[in-house]
């Protein structure tokens, strides 16, 4: 009989280093997606910010007036997020339709429409069956988009008198809790806290951001760091505030 044929050590060595290289090239791959996600989703968002923004332009354009909540011959509050639809497209569009504005923007009909929220105010960080929007203008009387006193009262970017690029309109803001169509926003108080913290208060759940980014009423996005003093926060959200550009926010 033949003698069983002995394995070379030198083979199983190479096996041996052949699976380490393996599973480091797997763990490798991992790592890297995992590092990747957030700034895969934050880029997202950000897109989502400009797309927005754009839209407030497009109102601006067409009725010389910033989205107030209204839309014509509405007898209640909306949020603004429902007048822009209409410049959203064929589906926007016929979104906009299925709405009754003569009814309260929570009534029975009005919030089953709201569970088909456009997922443009939806970020990847939030859940994908959330009608809770994850974009929210600076509501606050000195800023942007103030509660309006009456339907007529409607601003326009002549009212930004610090200029629009010194002026936020919208945030990305995450576990606000607020349904998309309502018509609630956060006011300068809760934007400092949020751009502190990356949270609301009282605490918001959901992905906290180092740097909360925002579109400012020219169109452009820019990142709010930690460390920009509150009085340039409180700078930046109001519309005639008559300061000069801040230093420490560029």
């Amino acid at each position: 009989m033949r003698a069983a044929a002995k394995k070379s050590p030198s083979s199983s060595v190479m096996r041996i280093i052949l699976i380490v290289l393996v599973v480091v090239f797997l763990l490798g791959v991992t790592v890297s997606y995992l590092w990747v996600q957030p700034y895969l989703k934050m880029s997202k968002s950000v897109d989502h910010l400009k797309r927005i923004i754009l839209f407030v332009h497009n109102h601006e354009d067409k009725y010389h007036a910033l989205p107030n909540g209204y839309p014509a011959g509405a007898k209640h509050r909306f949020s603004w997020r429902v007048q822009l639809l209409p410049f959203m497209g064929a589906q926007g569009k016929s979104l906009f339709d299925r709405f009754h504005f003569d009814e309260p923007w929570d009534s029975p009909h009005n919030l089953k429409v709201a569970k088909q929220m456009p997922d443009i105010y939806r970020t990847p960080f939030a859940p994908e069956d959330s009608i809770h929007t994850s974009f929210v203008a600076i509501a606050d009387p000195q800023g942007a988009f103030p509660e309006p006193e009456t339907p007529e009262h409607r601003l326009s970017f002549n009212s930004i008198v610090d200029g629009t690029g010194q002026t936020v309109g919208i945030v990305h803001c995450e576990g606000t809790g607020i349904v998309w169509t309502e018509p609630r926003d956060i006011n300068i108080d809760e934007f400092v806290q949020l751009a502190k913290t990356g949270r609301l208060n009282p605490p918001s759940k959901g992905y906290a951001p180092m740097v909360v980014r925002v579109a400012m009423m020219d169109g452009s996005v820019a990142p709010v760091l930690r460390d920009v003093s509150e009085e340039t926060l409180r700078a930046i959200c109001t519309r005639e505030g008559h300061e000069a550009r801040p230093k420490d926010f560029k």
